[in-house]
């Protein structure tokens, strides 16, 4: 269980339109606006050749005139111009759920709980019966363990210790921020923006003075501080959405972003992704005989990292799956103080 607390509807609109931007709340008269904004997700459900449903997530049900079965699913997502698309056989909802059910146990910990649904969830995909479009996840990468759960736990946030996150516009206003406590032996706690300022003040977006402020509340309060960030919401979109290879690493820099602690996990991301960097110049410059050589070197650098990141425990690129999911989104996450009223 996760325990939350200090959160307006801006706190939450804002930490949603960051990482779910198709998610985001919008006030009544914007809502024929996004009617018409391309994006969002078509949802389809159907039996054989028959469509029984389809809703889109601007526009709400939809009439479907050239359903060919799954294979139409890109072209019906292009017709609609939505960005995703699922598509769901009439019962496998009812069927992922009974499997689901009959094999939760209540005395086990919730994590083995969102696993075995993991477990029904790709049962019924690899029956055929539910599709993703696009498929951003890799095949065959492993269904991650209790132990590879708890390992990547450990990695991010040890046990007695915290993490925060200061995010501001660009006129340094606040505009989101976050705590993360984990007590030894108890859940997860997360406190919004309302929680902090109201412990220690309006913050200013200079982070000489706004992160000792939040850290000393932290360490007097919650714990010893183990990773703490703080940045421009634009900085982080930017970061979240780019394709270019060492972006992470020259913000940090380049001062953009700054964290303060820089916990192992970090650092060795970030060489990651200097590495990543250095290929890519490396590539340009040597031409066809460095690609004989990165692959090795590609190689080396995912070994090296393979224990010190979490994509090198869960064997997936968390980065590049959610970097492709909201550079498909198309829509930014900046928001106004009229966004969320």
């Amino acid at each position: 269980m996760i325990h939350f607390e200090g959160f307006d509807a801006k706190s939450w609109h804002k930490i949603v339109t960051l990482f779910a931007p198709g998610l985001a709340s919008r006030p009544p008269n914007e809502r024929a606006l996004r009617e018409r904004t391309p994006g969002g997700l078509l949802v389809i459900v159907y039996r054989g050749d028959q469509v029984r449903a389809a809703i889109h997530s601007h526009r709400g049900r939809c009439a479907l005139d050239e359903w060919r079965g799954v294979e139409s699913i890109p072209k019906l997502a292009e017709q609609f111009d939505a960005r995703f698309a699922i598509a769901i056989e009439d019962g496998a909802v009812e069927l992922m759920l009974d499997r689901w059910g009959a094999r939760v146990d209540p005395d086990e910990p919730a994590r083995e709980a969102w696993l075995l649904l993991v477990d029904a969830v790709r049962e019924v995909v690899d029956e055929k019966k539910l599709y993703f479009w696009p498929d951003l996840v890799p095949g065959g990468v492993p269904r991650p363990t209790r132990a590879v759960i708890d390992a990547a736990a450990e990695l991010i946030l040890p046990a007695g210790k915290a993490a925060f996150a200061l995010l501001f516009r660009d006129d340094a206003t606040l505009d989101a921020a976050i705590v993360v406590a984990r007590p030894v032996g108890a859940p997860f706690t997360v406190y919004g923006a309302e929680k902090i300022v109201a412990s220690v003040g309006a913050l200013t977006g200079d982070p000489r003075r706004d992160t000792p402020l939040v850290r000393a509340w932290i360490e007097r309060e919650l714990g010893p501080v183990h990773f703490g960030a703080h940045t421009r919401s634009s900085t982080l979109e930017s970061l979240l959405r780019s394709e270019q290879a060492g972006a992470w690493s020259r913000a940090f820099n380049e001062g953009q972003l700054k964290i303060d602690p820089t916990p192992p996990w970090v650092v060795a991301a970030l060489g990651a992704d200097v590495a990543r960097s250095a290929l890519a110049l490396a590539r340009g410059a040597l031409g066809s005989l460095m690609d004989r050589v990165a692959p090795a070197l590609e190689s080396a650098t995912r070994v090296a990292s393979a224990r010190a990141t979490l994509s090198g425990l869960l064997g997936l690129d968390v980065g590049s799956v959610l970097g492709s999911v909201l550079r498909r989104s198309g829509t930014s996450a900046t928001t106004t103080d009229d966004d969320s009223d």
